[in-house]
């Protein structure tokens, strides 16, 4: 009984540590990928000063890092961004990635940013 007992108070600490190093994995990740739309809009703000204002006026925007191999046959490619709703100021944090089959050899590593002209584009409800 004692075993049983000390065994479900060690699963029970486990699941609590593990969860908590998740949630801060997550956050980590998140705070990371804030620092990366933040550096990459002010690049195109310097770049294209005229980009500040259509951001500002837009229905949201999304930034997104990618970094891609493509080893003779096979490539592949992931990253993240960030979404923003620029009504409401929500964010939604994501993940991509993409395979592919096709002759070549190279890496390419590239930043982008969506612009979204009106409510709905970017995947947010339209109110009724």
């Amino acid at each position: 009984m004692k075993f049983i007992m000390m065994f479900a108070i060690l699963a029970v600490a486990f699941l609590s540590v593990g969860t908590c190093l998740a949630k801060d994995d997550n956050e980590k990740k998140r705070e990371k990928t804030h620092k990366m739309a933040e550096k990459t809009l002010k690049e195109l703000h310097k770049l294209e000063p005229t980009s500040t204002e259509a951001i500002q006026k837009s229905a949201g925007y999304a930034v997104f890092n990618n970094m891609g191999t493509h080893l003779f046959l096979l490539s592949t490619a992931r990253g993240a961004g960030v979404a923003v709703d620029s009504k409401t100021k929500q964010e939604t944090f994501m993940k991509m990635i993409s395979a592919g089959a096709g002759l070549g050899l190279g890496v390419k590593d590239y930043r982008v940013i969506f612009v979204f002209g009106n409510e709905g584009a970017h995947g947010y409800p339209r109110s009724c």
